[in-house]
Order: C-alpha cells, then structure tokens, then sequence
C-alpha cells in the first residue's frame, strides 16, 4: 500500500475513461467516480485499524467532474398511456405504488417504507422519515387530493402496517420486477425515477409554484438539485411577464 503513489491513481481514473466496458460503452462519470471513493476507503480502513501507518494517496486526487442531473420526464401523451395500463393492471397494490410516486414525486424507497404511523389522512399530511430519505431527513408534507384518494384506497386494502406492501404484507422487496413489466406493457423507456422528474417538470413549468417551494416537496436538501428545473420555472415567468402586454395594450 505504502507504493501506492496519488499519480497511480490519476492514471487508474485515466485509464478508465478511456476504456470500453464489455458492453462497448465507455465507464460513466458516476462509476469511475466511486472507484476513487472506493481506494479511499480502503486506505481508511486500514489506517482505522493500524494496519497501515503511511497517508492516504486517493484523498491527494480530485473527484472526477460530471453532470449526473439527467431528466426524462414524461410528456402528456406518455402520462396517459402509463395512466391507461395502471387502470387495467391486475396488481393493484402495484398500480397505486406508481401513481403515488407520480403524484408526489417522491422516490420509490421513500414511497415503499412509508407505513400507516406516517400518514395522517384526517388532517391530510404525510411524513416521510429521515431514515428512509436520501438526504437523511425527516420531512412533513401536505397531501394533495389525488394521492388522498390513493392512499384511502390502500386504507381500504390494508394488511400491514406498511402502506403498499407486497401481497405478503411484507415490504414490497420485488417491485422492481412488476414495474419492469408495466413499463414494457406501456412502451416506455423509462426509469421509476423518472416519475419524480415528471412530477418536478409540470409543476415547476405550471407557473404557480416558485422553486423554493418546489426544493421542499421534492425534499432536496440544498437548493442546486432543484436548479435543474430553473429553466421550466424561468419559460413560466417569461409567459406570465408577457402578459403585461396584453394588460397595458387593450
């Protein structure tokens, strides 16, 4: 280990974006970035328990720089056709797993731990615990009528004291593969997380919600992960500016 020298690593992260991988494409950013963390922690590991007295050579080198914010939204067309598969599906505990993550944009972990003790439909608020969100937050939020209505349907199908588990009453640990089988029955390329950015995209392009509002009901802990929607939020206000053409000109 003590061998090991920063520049090794530098040519390890160089060599791995120049090289395909079987499946001839090229290593994504992320990928080669979690190589770095990885011999990090290695090092670390070692140093914790002393069976490595040197420095660390990876803390020495810079992550590697990428844009992961990639967003695919749905468009209406594509909503409705997911929508018209979800109204035939035989699951229904699968369906209304999908249309609430539609409706809230939350991510799937999030949606799956939720249990009974986090929803108060009387008052009409859902919490989402920190231990199942990504940035480790406990957050309290507004329901809206839409996941209302799904989540007095779950009410009606409960078993467990999750809110939509498996036929099991377990933690619905397959979805995976049911959602795989809905998206094909769609036509859709897309990732379940790709309803979150659907959900983010129409609200911040409606022109009613500002992005302050929209970094709180998508639970982002800083501000620059909502960016990504800035510029939907920016085409609203340039239409609702123009308005005053009309105001100042009838």
């Amino acid at each position: 280990m003590a061998d090991i020298t920063p520049m090794n690593i530098m040519d390890v992260i160089s060599t791995l974006q120049k090289k395909k991988t079987s499946k001839d494409t090229y290593y994504k950013p992320a990928t080669i970035k979690q190589v770095l963390v990885l011999i990090k922690r290695i090092y670390n590991w070692a140093l914790e328990r002393e069976l490595y007295y040197g420095s660390n050579p990876a803390s020495k080198v810079r992550n590697p720089r990428f844009d992961n914010r990639v967003n695919n939204p749905l468009t209406k067309e594509g909503v409705q056709k997911l929508l018209t598969v979800l109204d035939s599906w035989d699951n229904e505990r699968a369906s209304l797993v999908v249309r609430f993550a539609l409706y809230s944009g939350r991510r799937r972990g999030e949606v799956l731990a939720l249990k009974w003790l986090n929803i108060d439909l009387e008052r009409g608020f859902v919490t989402f615990h920190g231990a199942s969100t990504k940035n480790g937050t406990t957050q309290t939020l507004p329901l809206n009528d839409n996941c209302k209505q799904i989540l007095q349907r779950c009410l009606e199908l409960r078993i467990s004291e999750y809110v939509f588990p498996a036929s099991t009453g377990k933690y619905y640990s397959g979805f995976e593969v049911i959602w795989r089988r809905i998206r094909k029955k769609a036509r859709l390329s897309i990732r379940f997380h790709d309803l979150r950015h659907t959900f983010a995209s129409y609200l911040a392009s409606s022109g009613e919600v500002d992005i302050y509002t929209l970094k709180e009901l998508l639970g982002h802990k800083s501000l620059d992960m909502t960016q990504r929607y800035a510029h939907l939020i920016n085409g609203a206000l340039r239409k609702a500016s123009n308005v005053t053409d009309k105001v100042f000109h009838s």
